[in-house]
């Protein structure tokens, strides 16, 4: 039987995640890439997505756009993202990869696959599965967390 739990045991859980993931690695900056997590995934998410303005950037990763702006820029000064004014309306602008970071972004995430590959080497398949069906319940209620503080309800 699986023992019920609260929002503080929840709470302390997902610190201890947290902070394991960054001790062990997977979400640190990775030294060989130089780019931290959250640019690795911004890079990911252009990779998918492309003409994304900053604007689009900062609410995928629920992020202030004076943070976003600054990732950007950044990300701009080292050669892996261009900027691209809208013809009709300049005050816009359209993000894209350029070739360096897409040929990053294809082995960005070798480094904590390897890593979680040896987490995973340890368990059963049935517990990967509790795992990943964990994680996946995770994400949902962050989406649905997300989603109302976005729309105020």
């Amino acid at each position: 039987m699986i023992e019920k739990t609260s929002p503080e045991k929840t709470l302390a859980l997902l610190r201890k995640i947290y902070f394991g993931s960054i001790c062990s690695g997977v979400l640190q900056k990775i030294d060989d890439q130089e780019l931290t997590f959250i640019q690795r995934n911004i890079l990911h998410y252009l990779r998918r997505n492309p003409n994304k303005t900053p604007s689009d950037v900062a609410e995928n990763f629920c992020i202030k756009k004076s943070s976003i702006t600054r990732i950007i820029d950044l990300l701009e000064k080292n050669g892996y993202v261009v900027s691209i004014n809208d013809k009709v309306d300049k005050r816009r602008t359209f993000l894209n990869l350029t070739k360096k970071a897409q040929d990053k972004v294809k082995n960005i995430d070798n480094v904590p696959l390897q890593k979680l590959g040896k987490m995973f080497s340890v368990l059963s398949s049935k517990e990967q599965k509790v795992l990943l069906k964990g994680c996946a319940t995770l994400v949902k209620g962050f989406n649905l967390i997300t989603e109302k503080s976005r729309t105020g309800n």
